[in-house]
């Protein structure tokens, strides 16, 4: 990417995308969450692909059942008293109503690339939830 800046608008919340169904399943190196509803196994599946900024969406319920997996990107912003937190970017959503595996495509700041705020650090939030119930919050920093 020439020029990062460029490739990143204001602040958004409540981005909403439909996943692209995709063969196979969640790939090797992506971080994961699952919902287990009184089973040995998750019945969904939520996980980020650093590398690429993907969100993988997976569930093996009937079609037309939906799995959100909801998303929040953080940015370290300057405070006014020369400190730095950590400042809502942007927020969504990745839906899935089809068995199996879907990707919701994003770009977000890296976290050693200077950001919005013209500061360093980003960091994603996410979980899975589906039939009224959520995951855990799961967290990374966003870097390759």
């Amino acid at each position: 990417m020439a020029n990062a800046a460029a490739a990143h608008a204001a602040p958004s919340y409540n981005e909403s995308n439909w996943a692209a169904s995709v063969s196979g399943s969640q790939p090797s190196d992506a971080i994961c969450v699952g919902l287990n509803q009184g089973t040995t196994r998750p019945i969904a599946a939520g996980c980020f692909k650093r590398y690429g900024d993907q969100w993988w969406v997976g569930h093996d319920l009937k079609r037309g059942e939906v799995v959100t997996l909801e998303w929040e990107n953080y940015l370290r912003a300057p405070d006014s008293g020369g400190y730095s937190y950590w400042k809502i970017y942007r927020t969504g959503y990745c839906y899935l109503d089809t068995p199996g595996w879907g990707v919701c495509n994003k770009d977000y700041y890296e976290h050693s690339s200077t950001n919005y705020y013209g500061m360093k650090g980003s960091e994603v939030y996410w979980r899975v939830c589906v039939r009224g119930q959520c995951s855990q919050w799961e967290v990374t920093y966003n870097d390759q």
